[in-house]
């Protein structure tokens, strides 16, 4: 869709006012198409989302968001821009804020799996539908970049992206866009924020780096990278705005966290040219202001983080600081533990009574009360017990009763207790808190408690005239939680 702002198409223009600024190129009344989000995985384009336009990728997991276009609002129309000839990079900065960043731009994270990112450029490369081979581009990103550096100093890359993007759809005619790109089904990449995961206050320490570099130009054709930012407190554009910590969601422009007002072009392998945004622009009399020096790049990622690491909860897995045993994508200390579950066959007493254990609460490694062993239609009036094993199930019969055994040895009991109830009835009941009895006893099976360990569960009592002059209830097994 083309920006509300800017209507009619005119070609590119590069005017001796814009030179005068230093390595600049603007773009009179060009509509900005967004042209929605390239799927990397299927490469399929999809159409934008209402609400339409530039600033349309809003979402509470973006990261950095460098979108500011001060100049394309009435009167000026102006979008500014930078050619990019192949074998040339064009690098702009920027930083993601970590959890120690201080306020407004307090970070979640200190490691961002990033999910998508949205880059703006011009090019009078044919589109592939009219027989071109469209705008062919690859994305640097550099974790850690100290800003308006040569490449040669900044080392590889974190992560290169190549992408085969649209053209324009009209021979001679430039064409600029603004396009998401959808990292997920594999291409996914983590970026640590404030360049090591935490925040140092410099800019050297904190910032990370990002590319644009064209693989290859077909002759007298043209890229070019579209600016964005603005300096602070001018322009109407708030640092920070419509990331996860300033306005998430919001459908707005920002200018990026500390992307100062510089950016560097790599000429050749080994050398390059730092520039600095004009404090002036004089192609539009009416809006002054400075053109600023960076450029337009917005960037999503992924912010789960169950257990509060400050990795993602992917990373974590990826790289073994986590178990996943049953795949479903979340670290196993943040899934809600398995129910506990019932086994076996409770015996009938004397007087009828098939006495069943179940549980309140959670069994948790992290507590030292608040699970509870329950065990109803007891017979009443008797003495009895609730006991445990952490070895296993079994189904042994209980003498000449109809009764099992339904935890291996060894077992370890609790204390016993008095059913209550009325003599005769199956109105008796036991109770009592695993937890604390495990916190109260160091040396209980299954002492120190770990996450994921299983245990059995049963209750026994006295029933005189029964074989073995005994009866049990079914067996509850449960798993620990964190």
């Amino acid at each position: 869709m083309r920006h509300a702002l800017l209507r009619t198409l005119l070609p590119l223009a590069l005017a001796s006012s814009a030179l005068a600024q230093g390595d600049v190129d603007y773009v009179l009344n060009v509509p900005i198409e967004d042209l929605g989000t390239l799927h990397l995985a299927s490469g399929v384009i999809t159409p934008p989302i209402a609400p339409q336009g530039v600033g349309a990728l809003a979402t509470p997991g973006e990261i950095y968001n460098n979108s500011c276009l001060p100049y394309a609002a009435a009167p000026c129309g102006i979008v500014f821009t930078n050619g990019v000839t192949a074998g040339q990079t064009r690098i702009d900065d920027g930083r993601l804020p970590s959890r120690t960043s201080p306020a407004p731009a307090a970070g979640v994270m200190d490691s961002y799996r990033v999910t998508s990112f949205q880059i703006g450029y011009c090019t009078t490369e044919d589109d592939p539908s009219i027989g071109g081979p469209g705008a062919r581009i690859a994305i640097l990103f550099w974790e850690n970049y100290d800003g308006c550096i040569n490449m040669a100093t900044a080392g590889a890359p974190t992560r290169t992206i190549n992408l085969a993007l649209p053209g324009t759809l009209t021979t001679g005619t430039n064409r600029c866009i603004t396009v998401a790109i959808n990292l997920v089904g594999g291409f996914e990449f983590s970026l640590k924020a404030d360049a090591d995961g935490s925040y140092q206050g410099t800019a050297a320490d904190d910032k990370f780096g990002w590319g644009f570099q064209p693989t290859a130009i077909t002759a007298g054709k043209t890229v070019s990278i579209i600016r964005a930012g603005a300096p602070a407190g001018t322009n109407a554009c708030l640092v920070g705005d419509g990331t996860f910590y300033q306005n998430p969601g919001a459908t707005v422009a920002g200018s990026g966290l500390d992307n100062d007002n510089t950016y560097w072009l790599q000429s050749a392998a080994t050398t390059g040219t730092c520039f600095a945004g004009a404090t002036t622009q004089a192609n539009c009399a009416a809006q002054p202001g400075a053109v600023y020096g960076g450029y337009y790049l917005r960037l999503t990622a992924d912010l789960d983080d169950c257990n509060a690491n400050g990795r993602p909860d992917f990373d974590d897995i990826a790289g073994l600081f986590s178990t996943d045993t049953n795949a479903n994508g979340i670290p196993d200390e943040c899934d809600p533990p398995p129910a506990p579950v019932s086994f076996c066959t409770a015996g009938t007493s004397t007087n009828g009574c098939n006495a069943t254990i179940t549980s309140t609460g959670v069994a948790r490694v992290s507590a030292t009360s608040g699970f509870t062993l329950n065990v109803a239609n007891v017979e009443g009036q008797k003495q009895g017990l609730i006991f445990y094993s952490a070895t296993g199930r079994q189904g042994v019969a209980w003498g000449t009763g109809s009764s099992f055994l339904c935890v291996k040895a060894p077992t370890q009991r609790l204390p016993s207790q008095a059913s209550g109830g009325s003599l005769g009835a199956c109105d008796g009941s036991f109770s009592a808190d695993w937890l604390a009895f495990m916190a109260s006893t160091p040396t209980a099976i299954g002492n120190p408690l770990v996450t994921g360990r299983t245990f059995q569960a049963q209750a026994w009592y006295r029933d005189p005239p029964a074989p073995k002059t005994t009866n049990l209830s079914d067996g509850l097994e449960f798993i620990l939680a964190p």
